[in-house]
């Protein structure tokens, strides 16, 4: 399944509601809609801290993923979630930390207010 412009404005959206709410707004956040190779992730973002800039992204193809404005909303969420949360990331991979670790953590975190604001993943 391809997401649409409607999707992406949907996305768009919602990443700006949630730069307000999560107080992201000194960051310069880019919003784009494009898949990122060799990877099926719905969504995705590239940080740089030491610039506080970043990309978001919606990915074109969610493949076999059902796409829904509560999946949508999900993803916005999610990514800025990252971007809020990467003085942490950065803090913890700076530590010696494995970013696989990091990750792992700050996912867990992220999913647990999702399924707080949006309901359990089915």
């Amino acid at each position: 399944m391809k997401t649409t412009k409607k999707n992406f404005e949907l996305f768009i959206k919602e990443c700006k509601k949630w730069i307000q709410l999560l107080g992201v707004t000194s960051w310069r956040i880019v919003i784009e809609h494009k898949d990122r190779e060799d990877h099926r992730d719905l969504s995705w973002c590239c940080i740089e801290s030491s610039t506080m800039s970043c990309s978001v992204m919606l990915s074109v193809n969610w493949y076999d993923n059902k796409i829904s404005n509560n999946a949508i909303k999900r993803c916005a969420f999610h990514e800025i979630c990252h971007v809020m949360l990467s003085p942490i990331d950065d803090m913890l991979t700076e530590r010696g930390y494995g970013q696989d670790e990091v990750d792992k953590v700050l996912h867990g975190l992220i999913y647990v207010f999702e399924n707080c604001l949006f309901g359990m993943e089915k």
